[in-house]
């Protein structure tokens, strides 16, 4: 995230810029994030209970957050800025199977899209966490990527550079 924006880099088409919100709905939020959210008054978690989503009962639960994970993080234009994400988990094993929310694709286009992350085929990693291996992402109902992961790790530390492009 840079100022007003974002990027996400496409092999051979270069970076794509996107608006912040949109880049920030994807960042991953640890225990710890959301504590010290819920602590500051800037998280706010509603229990939606038990619903039906194709043909599954699901316990939907909503998550609205500040774009800034950090108070005085970002720009002041940033910092009133909230996203609501949908979690969707199963009722009995409580693992993640849908994360879904609103996106703007461009800073020049105010429309937004319903992008939805379906997760699957949960593995032991570690002898503790349970991690999807399988990742479904749509767009307006239309599929952008499937992704397979085939091991993972928890734990790894990376410098910043790592995730640089």
């Amino acid at each position: 995230i840079e100022g007003l924006t974002g990027s996400i880099q496409r092999d051979e088409q270069g970076v794509y810029r996107m608006p912040a919100e949109t880049a920030m709905s994807g960042a991953i939020i640890s225990p710890w994030t959301i504590e010290a959210l819920l602590k500051d008054g800037r998280l706010s978690v509603v229990n939606r209970g038990v619903v039906s989503v194709d043909g599954s009962s699901l316990l939907r639960i909503t998550l609205h957050r500040p774009l800034c994970l950090h108070a005085g993080g970002c720009a002041p234009d940033l910092q009133k800025l909230r996203l609501t994400t949908d979690l969707y988990l199963d009722p009995h094993t409580h693992l993640l199977t849908k994360s879904v929310e609103t996106i703007r694709l461009s800073e020049q286009l105010p429309t937004r899209s319903l992008r939805v992350i379906t997760y699957g085929d949960y593995h032991q990693v570690n002898g503790a966490a349970m991690v999807p291996f399988e990742y479904r992402e749509t767009l307006n109902g239309q599929l952008i990527w499937n992704l397979t992961a085939t091991e993972a790790s928890i734990g790894n530390r990376h410098e910043q550079s790592y995730f640089r492009f």
